[in-house]
């Protein structure tokens, strides 16, 4: 961003008016006028702009997120900012009415030279908008869309109002923009390797990317995509995909390749186009866009034709050979080929595997080929069909063609009446909410019929009308019926039909999708050996490689906490974040503790459309496949209660639940990070494993972008207050969520008053951290005692029942920490809170294995063979897990993270 005497700089260098600094100066001061949302079908998020500072809104991943890549890496634009503030226009309607109305642009972009506003719509929306009101949006002969009301307002303070549609998006550019985003980011490098990088490529001018990575001196590709993003080597990023380095030619600098662009082609020799042979005489006949033209009269500079109206027309000799060389102007035989090409086309066509194997059969038959008892007339028949098909086409073996498909009378015998009525029924009472059945709908028809003093005999019956539904559309059916969720798995697919980025990405990492499923089995405490219900599963998986990047189950619906470790679990295997994570529209994915940390890590955030589960099949697919391969094979799973009636106390889940959430963390683990990953995915015909390796060697390892998984991740991966501050008291501390903690450190005179950024550990409410002199202090709880080894959730429980307990005494009673500790003792007997309890301790054992505290060495081949009995002793469980063949990461407080800052 620009500071504040390079933005008054800036101003005095565009001699901008009063009205237009203060214009932009609102907008600079302003937060975004509204927070974007999913629709039916866009997908929206958030974009971590280096440049700003901050994440950026997009609405659409198809028009404002290219676009957003070109603002972020255009040297020419200073700033730009999302959703600016709402601008008041004056338009027309179509009518022709005058009418004012407060509209929010896309974007505000500063430029170099100039300033102004900027809407993304697609083609097919700016259309439609021409259409119904060509006074707003239009085409002008610049053939650029122009937004007139906005053009008009903008231009009062000689600013400008653009309208970038999805036309105007280099998809090419924007798919090696994303490749490099990683690489823009600061990276040391090997000054000695870069040199001689330079010079090598100064030397052999024009080499392509694939020659550079078989050369001898064997260029890492980090370095060489560091290059390419600091501009130190040059690749024409608008011509083609890195991603196939045998297309993409590199130069020591832009010059240098403009140069050699421009030698290689004065080099060139094309070959002419033939021009086609066609006579200029006097009654020749002439075709132009399929108008006939006969010739009347050749001049020594000119030719008079004349048109099927008997119009004449004078044109110079040159032009006509102009239009013939063109292909523009054609002969009457050329014509009739092409018309006689194209019919033979269409007969062939649509002509069955059956019809063309008897049409050969015929076609050798009276070649004399083959024998066969045939008639004289059968063979004379086929004969004369072959020949006048030669004679009409061109072509006589589309006469030898079967023409079985026009035999019959195929029209409909029911009057054009009937069919309008039946269909007007089905609107009206089958189509709708009400979901009558056809025989209901069908019921109402005939009654109809019959007021109309209609026959009986005259009526159409019950097949007919139910074949008139099946007729129609099945998505459009449901839709009315049952609503587009319903009608959802009915929806075409979505079909790539110009080129724009891959679906899944070009490289491991770059695209991560996240989701939560309840998983089809019943678990049991490992102490107490209580029914616990069932688990949440979730999951993070690279779309790429298919490869499952980390998971988390607990027993909490999912909530930010699920989030939030997922997210540290995918750091401290992989070391890393995707470039872009995907996610549906949950509450959980909406919180500003999730939306907060990815900001800070550099991912950019993507929510898919509302129900459209498509849009995550890779995780959808790995849910069936985790269930099929794994739950399926486990005592108490759930397969059999989606039969209600055949469910006895005898092989009810809940009554042959052995598996305890540790055991069941610690296989579920085995089974995505080794078995899983070492099978053939039929998506990819190799190994998600083998994709990972094979995507890592060829596009780069992204050391540089590597996370050190320690104590302060931990503690950054924790959720703290709603300003993410909190103010520190006298003799009391600081204060999270009602409850107040207190560290030695804030004895400091300097720190009373003060606001720190403070963090709180959701599964154990007795701690929190506070970021006092460029470190992390831990701070207990003044209740440590009873807080200690709590959970969030089970806080919030307790919670709950005492404002309820309490509502009729004191309806606006304020909790205390006091109160809250003295009542979880009073209550820790109940049920409710009993079984929370019990799930918390359940999970610990997860977050210790996390950390290392439990490890597996048990054979990966049979671990499914492997169920567990009642008396199973948990020490021997937590001794056997040894299977993460990963480095022990251990906490470096030398190398601290400073408080959350964007970007």
């Amino acid at each position: 961003m620009l500071s504040q005497l390079e933005y008054n700089s800036w101003c005095s260098r565009n001699n901008l008016s009063i009205e237009a600094k203060e214009e932009i100066n609102k907008i600079r001061a302003s937060q975004p006028a509204r927070k974007v949302g999913g629709g039916y079908k866009n997908v929206c998020g958030q974009y971590p702009s280096r440049k700003m500072g901050v994440s950026i809104q997009f609405e659409s991943h198809k028009v404002e997120l290219p676009i957003l890549y070109k603002l972020e890496y255009d040297d020419s634009v200073l700033e730009y900012y999302d959703q600016p503030n709402q601008i008041k226009l004056l338009s027309e309607t179509a009518q022709g009415t005058k009418r004012a109305y407060l509209t929010t642009p896309d974007f505000f972009v500063i430029w170099q030279d100039s300033a102004g506003w900027i809407e993304c719509k697609t083609e097919k929306d700016l259309e439609k908008l021409q259409s119904k009101n060509p006074r707003r949006f239009s085409l002008g002969n610049d053939q650029q869309w122009h937004y007139l009301p906005g053009e008009v307002y903008a231009a009062k303070l000689g600013l400008h109002f653009r309208v970038w549609s999805d036309s105007d998006i280099n998809w090419i550019l924007y798919r090696n923009l994303i490749f490099l985003d990683d690489y823009f980011s600061q990276n040391e490098i090997d000054e000695e390797e870069k040199s001689l990088l330079i010079t090598l490529i100064s030397r052999n001018p024009g080499m392509s990317l694939n020659e550079l990575f078989n050369h001898e001196h064997n260029f890492s590709k980090d370095l060489v995509y560091t290059s390419v993003a600091r501009s130190e080597i040059y690749i024409d990023l608008n011509s083609a995909p890195i991603v196939e380095p045998e297309k993409c030619l590199l130069f020591a600098n832009k010059e240098a390749a403009i140069a050699y662009r421009i030698s290689i082609d004065s080099m060139s020799h094309l070959p002419k186009p033939q021009i086609p042979l066609i006579k200029l005489q006097s009654g020749e006949k002439l075709f132009y866009e399929n108008q006939e033209l006969t010739i009347l009269l050749i001049g020594s500079e000119s030719v008079f034709l004349k048109d099927g109206n008997h119009n004449s027309l004078e044109l110079k000799i040159s032009e006509i050979e102009l239009l013939i060389t063109a292909g523009k102007i054609k002969s009457l035989g050329s014509q009739l080929e092409s018309l006689n090409e194209s019919r033979v086309f269409e007969f062939l066509s649509t002509a069955s595997k059956n019809d063309l194997a008897t049409a050969n059969m015929r076609f050798n038959y009276i070649q004399g080929n083959i024998e066969g008892d045939y008639s004289p007339e059968t063979v004379r028949k086929w004969k004369r069909r072959f020949k006048l098909a030669e004679k009409e086409h061109g072509n006589g073996f589309i006469g030898l063609l079967p023409r079985n498909h026009r035999k019959g009378n195929r029209t409909r015998k029911i009057s054009e009446e009937k069919i309008i009525s039946m269909n007007q029924i089905i609107d009206q009472e089958y189509e709708t909410f009400k979901q009558q059945s056809i025989m209901s709908s069908y019921s109402h028809f005939v009654r109809i019929q019959g007021n109309q003093e209609i026959s009986i005999d005259d009526i159409p019956c019950y097949k007919t009308f139910a074949q008139e539904i099946k007729k129609r559309p099945m998505y459009e059916k449901e839709i009315k019926r049952r609503g587009h969720r319903a009608a959802y798995k009915h929806s075409e697919f979505y079909y790539e039909l110009s080129f724009s980025v891959p679906r899944h990405g070009d490289r491991p990492l770059e695209i991560g999708h996240i989701d939560h499923t309840e998983l089809d089995i019943e678990l049991k405490c490992s102490s107490t050996g209580k029914n616990l219900g069932k688990p949440w599963l979730t999951l993070l998986t690279d779309a790429k490689t298919r490869r499952i990047l980390a998971i988390y189950i607990t027993f909490d619906p999912p909530s930010y906490r699920s989030c939030m470790m997922i997210i540290r679990v995918c750091i401290q295997r992989n070391g890393r974040l995707p470039q872009t994570i995907v996610t549906d529209n949950g509450a959980e994915f909406h919180s500003i503790y999730y939306e907060t940390l990815l900001t800070y890590l550099g991912s950019t955030i993507k929510y898919r459309p509302p129900s459209k589960s498509r849009f995550s099949s890779v995780c959808e697919r790995l849910f069936g496949t985790s269930s099929k391969q794994l739950i399926y094979n486990l005592s108490g799973n759930t397969q059999i209660t989606k039969d209600v009636r055949v469910t006895t106390k005898y092989n009810n889940p809940k009554e042959l639940a052995t598996w305890n959430l540790g055991d069941l963390y610690i296989y579920f683990s085995l089974w995505a990070y080794e078995i899983y990953d070492q099978i053939t995915h039929s998506s990819l015909g190799i190994s998600p494993q083998e994709e990972w390796q094979i995507g890592i060697a060829k596009f780069g390892s992204r050391e540089h972008k590597f996370i050190v998984y320690d104590k302060n991740l931990k503690i950054l991966t924790m959720p703290g207050t709603r300003k993410g501050t909190a103010r520190v008291r006298a003799g009391k501390g600081i204060q999270i969520k009602n409850i107040h903690y207190w560290a030695n450190d804030f004895r400091d005179p300097a720190l009373e008053g003060a606001d720190v950024d403070v963090r709180y550990d959701p599964f154990d409410r007795g701690i929190a951290y506070a970021f006092l002199k460029g470190r992390w202090v831990e701070c207990k709880s003044a209740q440590y005692s009873t807080f200690q080894g709590r959970s969030e959730k089970e806080i919030e429980m307790a919670s709950a029942e005492y404002r309820k307990r309490n509502e009729r005494s004191n309806k606006n009673l304020k909790l205390s920490a006091s109160a809250m500790g003295k009542f979880l003792k009073e209550i820790e007997v109940e049920e409710s809170l009993q079984r929370q309890r019990l799930k918390d301790l359940e999970s610990q054992r997860i977050l210790k294995s996390l950390e290392g505290d439990v490890f597996l060495e048990k054979d990966s081949n049979s671990f499914l063979e492997a169920e567990k009995s009642n008396e199973a002793s948990d020490s021997i469980t937590l001794d056997a897990y040894n299977k993460d063949e990963k480095e022990e990461v251990y906490d470096d407080n030398s190398s601290m993270f400073q408080p959350m800052e964007l970007i």
